[in-house]
């Protein structure tokens, strides 16, 4: 009998390189499109909210990690119609699965617009987003052990970068603004 290279495989990760990618995924979201949004709303005191998102993301890798864990021989699709009924679950991971696909051009449309923004100001978007989406399909035709695989090589790389990034900054801080803060818990009695 032929090998289909259509016929779906079963995908091994463990629950640690399911952290790794949901990490990369979080902190790579909340520093490409999150902070305009903060800003907006926050304005000075977004470095709080930054840190709250931070332990909000790192939570929900390890809450994702542990659902991970527990649906070791089915996939989320069927835990979904396990959980809710045949079709409730059915209308639910379908919702789901449309919420990823349009994440995913938001994410693709949201890298493209920071490098044209930022790094490669001279070059259209649409040549930017296209070599995005061939990385996308590569990896897609890689498949997933694959990409996570690259992700837990490069995650060593990716935190040294990161608080690179975070200790660099910190001369920017002023630490006036955290006497703000607690002057105001204060009065208003949260401590």
């Amino acid at each position: 009998m032929k090998n289909n290279p259509y016929q779906m495989n079963t995908i091994h990760i463990s629950s640690k390189q399911f952290f790794v990618i949901t990490i990369l995924f979080i902190v790579g979201d909340a520093i490409l499109y999150v902070p305009a949004l903060i800003i907006k709303e926050a304005g000075h005191s977004m470095w709080i909210v930054g840190l709250l998102s931070l332990g909000e993301g790192i939570l929900l890798a390890f809450m994702y990690a542990k659902l991970g864990n527990q649906l070791k021989t089915n996939s989320f699709l069927k835990f979904l119609e396990k959980v809710s009924g045949k079709w409730l679950g059915k209308i639910l991971g379908g919702s789901f699965l449309f919420y990823i696909f349009v994440d995913l051009l938001l994410m693709i449309y949201e890298m493209g617009s920071f490098m044209v923004t930022i790094i490669i100001t001279e070059t259209p978007i649409e040549y930017v987003i296209i070599a995005f989406l061939l990385v996308v399909i590569i990896g897609g035709r890689l498949g997933l052990e694959t990409i996570v695989r690259s992700a837990q090589i490069f995650f060593p790389w990716f935190i040294g970068l990161y608080l690179l990034l975070v200790f660099s900054n910190l001369s920017n801080a002023t630490f006036e603004n955290l006497l703000r803060i607690s002057n105001l818990c204060l009065k208003e009695g949260h401590i």
